[in-house]
């Protein structure tokens, strides 16, 4: 991937033959900001793509001064701005080669540092206007792989193998003021600021503000995420919950269905013995105790029914239901057949109780005569 960052000039000194010479921080460790489009869509991972905010990039202390990483920016071109082939080689460098770097290029606490000679007149006397700051093109292989450095924040990937191909003056750079071509007077330039939109309002910011405006709307959007997951699994949480709750009452609600009042056990004593007396009254030698309303059924049908031949083994309770009821019927109609035997017959004139005494008793006294 190829990668386009920024230090600064210091300590400038210009030679016999009019060149400026200057020691210069052209590069930093940290957590450094690219928009998407500053990188290799193809090798960028999907959820980085459409990215709303700058993508963090770590350059760790272990690849930003691992031993071929510094030395592939000595003696290396230096231009005015970023050429417009983006990275240079033996055919088109001399079109945009304004100085080189010497050969020392070495670690400066948290930055590269290398001496810079510039050539070329209008780059000199850009640099003496003040466009003192550095950026440097190279490439580099991405992990990505997110995480959070101790020392420099959150960060979306990690630079590996990186490799110097030039080193550009610039306006502003990427890694800050710190990064610049050496000044006598050790003053640092204020560049313009970077644009950056919060509610529709366009405002600039400087390299620093700018990585702080980032790093806080990232920190922002993870937080939203974060508040995002946990609403929804609160919300499936809390159906479950529902769920169970539902299931609960219905138990209960079933449960309270089984409960048996007073009135209840009254009403199931009463029918217990209406059904006992009447099965008692169909098989005078049925045993009850401790026997259920099909059981008795089965047993008193087996008993009226023995010379029937009828075998209940396999019949349902249901047949044998039947059959128990067919037994009631015969016993109310004998009461009633009893009854009508007895009933006198229409026109018939029944004695009272006192005129059939009367009867008895002349029967009696007239009974000698009956004898002779």
């Amino acid at each position: 991937m190829k990668i386009f960052d920024q230090g600064m000039i210091t300590q400038r000194e210009i030679t016999a033959a009019g060149y400026l010479r200057a020691p210069a921080h052209i590069a930093k460790t940290g957590v450094q900001y690219y928009a998407p489009d500053e990188l290799d869509a193809e090798e960028l991972p999907d959820e980085l793509k459409q990215h709303k905010t700058a993508i963090k990039i770590l350059r760790p202390d272990r690849e930003v001064f691992d031993p071929e990483s510094l030395a592939s920016f000595s003696a290396i071109p230096v231009t005015l701005n970023h050429p417009p082939d983006k990275m240079l080689n033996a055919e088109n460098a001399v079109k945009h080669q304004v100085g080189f770097s010497r050969d020392r290029v070495e670690r400066s606490g948290d930055h590269v540092s290398a001496d810079l000679v510039i050539m070329d007149d209008g780059a000199i006397r850009t640099v003496q206007a003040g466009v003192s700051e550095l950026s440097i093109g190279y490439t580099t292989d991405i992990l990505w792989q997110a995480g959070h450095d101790e020392r420099f924040g959150d960060y979306d990937g990690i630079q590996t193998k990186i490799r110097g191909n030039h080193i550009a003056i610039v306006n502003r750079g990427r890694a800050g003021s710190s990064v610049r071509l050496a000044d006598k007077k050790r003053k640092d330039q204020t560049m313009d600021g970077k644009k950056r939109t919060l509610d529709g309002i366009t405002f600039d910011l400087s390299d620093q503000g700018a990585e702080v405006f980032d790093k806080l709307v990232g920190d922002l959007e993870k937080a939203n995420a974060t508040i995002d997951t946990v609403t929804k699994d609160f919300e499936a949480k809390l159906a479950d919950s529902a769920k169970q709750i539902e299931k609960l009452e219905g138990e209960r609600d079933a449960a309270a269905a089984k409960v048996v009042t007073d009135a209840d056990l009254d009403n199931l004593v009463a029918e217990r013995a209406a059904f006992t007396d009447k099965a008692r009254k169909l098989c005078p030698e049925i045993e009850v105790e401790g026997k259920g309303v099909e059981e008795i059924k089965r047993a008193v049908v087996a008993i009226r029914f023995v010379d029937k031949g009828i075998d209940l083994e396999d019949k349902s309770d249901e047949y044998v239901g039947a059959l128990y009821d067919s037994l009631e019927a015969p016993a109310a109609s004998s009461v009633k057949n009893i009854a009508d035997a007895i009933k006198p017959k229409a026109g018939e004139v029944t004695d009272t109780a006192d005129a059939a005494r009367d009867r008895m008793l002349e029967r009696n006294k007239n009974a000698w005569k009956a004898a002779k």
